[in-house]
């Protein structure tokens, strides 16, 4: 359970306790009887409230846990790498790590050269200095 839900439920349960004050004191100084329509609503709003201290339905949880599974997979097989074009006998392959996607190419009987570029900084504030680097990577098939 969380403590958004814990605390929806308790701020509901107040909000219950404060509308029954306030009608009973409104009735004592009107000498009025309580209404049907109020009795309902007060009884609506204590069952929202007990929802939200004891959290959704099975079926809500589920729903939840699966999403939560389906998402993990999807990241999972964008960070693994997958061809994603062919022609000529080399393969065109992606991945995904953190919010860039990566590319590489497979070639039979060929070097495939992989270049890598970034910045790296030093210093902080007024300090700091940032340069381009290139990395290159060579692979004999």
């Amino acid at each position: 359970m969380s403590d958004l839900s814990i605390f929806m439920g308790v701020l509901m349960i107040a909000a219950i306790l404060g509308v029954c004050v306030c009608i009973g004191d409104n009735r004592q100084y009107y000498n009025r009887t309580l209404s049907a329509g109020v009795v309902f609503w007060a009884v609506v709003a204590l069952g929202a409230g007990a929802s939200c201290v004891y959290g959704f339905t099975d079926e809500h949880k589920q729903n939840v846990i699966e999403a939560d599974r389906q998402q993990a997979a999807n990241d999972l097989a964008e960070r693994t790498p997958h061809v994603i074009r062919q022609a000529d006998g080399c393969k065109v392959y992606a991945f995904k790590s953190g919010e860039m996607y990566h590319y590489f190419t497979r070639c039979p009987n060929a070097t495939t050269v992989t270049d890598r570029t970034y910045e790296e900084c030093t210093g902080s504030g007024k300090h700091r200095h940032c340069e381009m680097k290139v990395e290159q990577i060579s692979e004999q098939q």
